[in-house]
């Protein structure tokens, strides 16, 4: 035991010698214990592990010189490291390179080849850490080194390429066979786009050009990375390398999604330089342009706008049947809502699956907000003729707002009176101190004892008037905030308008006090200051007015007359090389015929490839507008096939040159398939079953539409996958010339989305009584439009549409008095005296009135012969017009009812044994 315990001092005094690099004292005590060199700390630790660890170069040396201590290379500690890995770690590098020579010279490959246990040899470690030279020297001393993959799966590659290490990843990559991959699934490449290499991108395109499509374990190869990060350098480079890795749709999602996604303008424009006609819709419909939108990435949405690959984009419905501009509309962003609205193409009456055109996509709860209201002027502007939904819309949300505002009226009118009265008294305060420490002082002269000096200048009498007023005007303000009742939403409005004038003249009347106070007393002496104080303190409202509605008078500067003031309350088989394929590509793009015929003399098959999206030359040249390189191409023989010809997205060139509003160049092709007797070609669809006429409408190029019409009158039989005709589109965009033309073709279609279909009751008069899918008829549509104009136009072609009843039983002039339309309704008793105005549960338009609060429509009943009589009719519960008018708390009804002579407010409802008078026990508090 005493053996034991001495065995066990010495080793301690060993590891302290190690630790502290006292080799004497090692080498005496490995000449009296031979072994104890061999002896470990519980951690596995030999003597040189803790020499290595604290970097005695000089220790190591002495100990590595004993001739029976040379195994110490090859131990490994508790974490599998030899003495190399623990220097590497520890930072060691110059001993590490000691211990490195070693291995050599004993020829201990496997030594330095070992891993520790997280599978990391010296290479990894000299890499992490940062030991450039270092681990030129190990991969020189031992290539293999650069084959080995740790636990996290990482290659000395990956790590060098993620460092940014040039020099050591030069080195691996001419190591065959040399790993590459790394953590989560990436690989150098994807490393290179990280870190932005340009250089190291380079290489590995030359020598290992599939790593361009690897993906990682999200999916993403090294070029949708470079997409995501904004890396437009390294991806410039990579699709130099192969201009196909920008046709790339892993997971669905192309490229220009993901630029969208980011809003990475510049990555957008490399991918279509490169890739004119790369992806850009995903399955659902979304295109580029939606998920910019979505994303509010204004730059992207405008680049998009002006791009003329992507331009056709501006209508283009997703899933949900939404354009850009509906979800630009619900993200109430004007400057993006601007932006498609200045848009030639622009359609402002699509509609989408919820039968909604984008306005009706206005978010409720950014009512109050300055962008709110720009937007919908902005929408009012575009969509002039239908100005009348847009202030249906607006009444409505602010209907809803009143009501909410109403359920907080308590705490409203507390914030408002907290803060009104706090000003109130200091101005008060202020005011009522100023008038006792009068400018000038007090006279002690006799007979004029305590008589202001300045009494008889006209500056002091215009302080003592200015701040009389303002003292008053803000007590008047204060005491009021103390009487202000606080369940009552339109006292509250009047308090607020009323107090807020007050405070405006105590604010001006302040500021005239304060200048004519101070003129007083420096006039006489510093006149030119005197006069600059009063100058400066009267622009102190006007300042203040403008400071406080600048954001309200920008908008009106940037809307002028649009303004509204009120409101604000893959690649073909064939042999012909790519690379020259790629030359026919762009000479399409940039409209080089020279370019295209020198190829397809050479290539005959040339002009009949197509790219990733199914594009022929022809497209190409078609979505840059370039007609005389359209021309050239149809002049060759050979050629004329691609006037037939289907990218992926069904679009024959002449759809193609449609969308993207080149409309000579339409013609021009319109007039080729003719000359060829194309007419399938003509009327081919698009995926989403639209053809030529129905872009050319949508659109907007109307004497292209006309054209189209003429070459081939059975366009106007096509019905879109949205059930949309030609004819219905063209009512919507209130194309009046180009409806007359459908309408005399015969068997035209005519319906629309939703159900809708365009109506002209004179020529077709069995769609006055179709019902979309609301159960609406194009009768019920004019009254809640409030569109008299047609309206009259209807009756007086058939006054029986006036006594329309729908499947869902409400008749017009219920819906009429829902929206308050007066004019309608009297259209409808003008033509139809008698027509029906009572629901079948006893609800009459005059119900519908009141509860409405269209308080106008409410007078123009009780005033007309046919319906003053509804005045005192019951509806299923037993309540008049009357109850319900008590009920909504609404004083003008309620007066308007009792002043006609016929108004009974003895009738008891069925509910509640009370007339309308005692009716105040049950109603609502507002």
């Amino acid at each position: 035991m005493a053996s034991t315990s001495t065995d066990a001092s010495d080793f301690q005094r060993l590891v302290e010698a190690a630790a502290s690099g006292h080799a004497a004292e090692m080498k005496h005590l490995a000449l009296h214990f031979p072994d104890i060199l061999h002896r470990t700390t519980p951690q596995g630790n030999t003597c040189l592990h803790i020499a290595s660890i604290h970097g005695h170069e000089a220790f190591c040396k002495d100990v590595l010189a004993l001739s029976h201590s040379l195994p110490l290379l090859s131990a490994v500690n508790a974490g599998s490291e030899t003495p190399l890995i623990t220097a590497v770690i520890r930072g060691h590098s110059s001993l590490a390179s000691f211990l490195l020579r070693c291995c050599r010279v004993q020829q201990l490959s496997e030594t330095i080849l070992k891993q520790d246990k997280h599978r990391c040899n010296a290479l990894h470690h000299a890499i992490r850490y940062g030991h450039r030279e270092l681990a030129l020297e190990l991969i020189e001393a031992e290539p293999a080194l650069s084959h080995a993959v740790n636990q996290y799966k990482e290659s000395p590659m990956f790590v060098a390429v993620m460092r940014d290490y040039e020099d050591v990843f030069n080195v691996l990559l001419e190591i065959p066979g040399s790993a590459h991959g790394g953590a989560c699934g990436y690989n150098a490449l994807h490393a290179a786009v990280r870190s932005g290499n340009l250089d190291i991108a380079r290489r590995i395109m030359v020598t290992r050009p599939e790593l361009a499509r690897e993906e990682d374990q999200n999916k993403n190869t090294p070029m949708r990375l470079a997409t995501i990060w904004g890396k437009t350098t390294v991806l410039t480079e990579l699709l130099k390398h192969d201009r196909s890795l920008g046709y790339e749709v892993s997971t669905g999602r192309p490229l220009l999604i993901s630029a969208a996604f980011q809003g990475h303008t510049d990555v957008a424009q490399e991918l279509l330089k490169y890739c004119p006609d790369a992806a850009n819709c995903q399955p659902d419909g979304s295109t580029c342009l939606h998920k910019a939108v979505g994303n509010e990435h204004t730059e992207f949405v405008e680049f998009v706008l002006r791009s003329p690959q992507l331009a056709r984009l501006v209508n283009m419905r997703d899933s949900n049947g939404n354009t850009p501009l509906h979800l630009a509309v619900n993200k109430c962003n004007p400057k993006m809502v601007g932006a498609l609205l200045r848009h030639p193409h622009t359609d402002v009456s699509v509609l989408n699956n919820h039968c909604n055109t984008a306005k009706w996509k206005l978010p409720d709860n950014h009512a109050k907000t300055l962008n709110w209201n720009e937007v919908i002027m902005l929408l009012l502007k575009a969509d002039p003729r239908n100005a009348h939904s847009t202030l249906m819309l607006y009444k409505n949300v602010k209907n809803r707002v009143t009501q909410s505002s109403r359920k907080d009226i308590k705490s409203l009118t507390q914030i408002y009176t907290g803060n009104t009265s706090l000003v109130a008294i200091l101005i008060a305060t202020i005011t009522f101190a100023a008038a006792f420490t009068l400018p000038g002082g007090y006279s002690a002269d006799t007979g004029n004892e305590g008589l202001p000096i300045m009494a008889r200048k006209f500056a002091f009498q215009a302080f003592l008037i200015s701040d009389t007023l303002a003292m008053c005007s803000s007590l008047a303000v204060a005491f009021i905030c103390i009487i202000a009742r606080w369940e009552d939403l339109e006292f509250l409005l009047y308090y607020r308008s009323f107090t807020k004038k007050l405070m405006w003249f105590a604010y001006i009347a302040t500021t005239t006090a304060f200048a004519t106070g101070l003129y007083t007393v420096l006039a006489p002496r510093l006149l030119w200051l005197a006069i600059a104080i009063c100058v400066v303190t009267s622009l102190l409202p006007i300042l203040t007015k403008l400071l406080g509605e600048w954001p309200i008078l920008k908008l009106r500067f940037r809307l002028r007359r649009t303004f509204k003031h009120e409101l604000l309350d893959m690649m073909a088989s064939t042999g012909t090389d790519a690379s020259a394929f790629q030359h026919l590509v762009e000479a399409a793009a940039s409209g080089h015929a020279s370019e295209m015929k020198h190829l397809a003399l050479h290539f005959p098959d040339i002009l009949h490839r197509t790219t990733p999206q199914g594009n022929t030359c022809l497209h190409i040249a078609s979505i840059h507008g370039h007609e005389a390189f359209c021309k050239d191409v149809l002049a060759l023989s050979h050629s004329l096939p691609l006037l037939s010809a289907v990218n992926a997205g069904s679009e024959t060139p002449l759809i193609t040159a449609v969308i993207r509003g080149h409309s000579s160049l339409a013609s021009f092709l319109l007039r080729c398939c003719r000359v060829q007797q194309l007419s399938e070609t003509i009327l081919k669809q698009d995926k989403h079953r639209c053809n030529a006429l129905h872009h050319a409408i949508r659109y907007g190029h109307r004497e292209l539409t006309l054209e189209l019409i003429e070459a081939e009158p059975a366009l106007s039989h096509a019905v879109n996958q949205y059930k949309e005709s030609p004819m219905f589109v063209t009512v919507m965009r209130d194309y009046e010339d180009v409806f007359n033309v459908l309408l005399e073709i015969p068997g035209s279609a005519h319906g629309g989305a939703c159900g809708y279909n365009a109506l002209h009751a004179a020529t077709r008069p069995e769609l006055a009584r179709e019902e979309n899918d609301e159960k609406n008829t194009p009768m019920k549509l004019a009254v809640l439009w409030g569109k008299v104009d047609v309206l009259r136009l209807l009756l007086e072609h058939d006054r029986s549409l006036g006594y329309t009843v729908t499947t869902n039983t409400i008749p017009l002039l219920n819906s009429a008095a829902f929206q308050g339309h007066i004019d309608v309704a009297r259209e409808i008793l003008k033509y139809c005296p008698d027509t029906a105005y009572c629901h079948p549960d006893g609800w009459t338009c005059l119900h519908q009135a009141v509860w409405e609060e269209q308080t106008e429509f409410v007078e123009f009943a009780i005033s007309s012969p046919q319906l003053a009589r509804l005045v005192n009719m019951r509806d299923s519960n037993g309540e008049t017009p009357l109850h319900l008018a008590v009920r909504k708390c609404n004083p003008k009804m309620v007066a308007a009812l009792l002043l006609h002579e016929h108004t009974d407010v003895t009738v008891l409802t069925t509910m509640v044994p009370l007339r309308a008078g005692g009716y105040q026990m049950t109603m609502p508090r507002h």
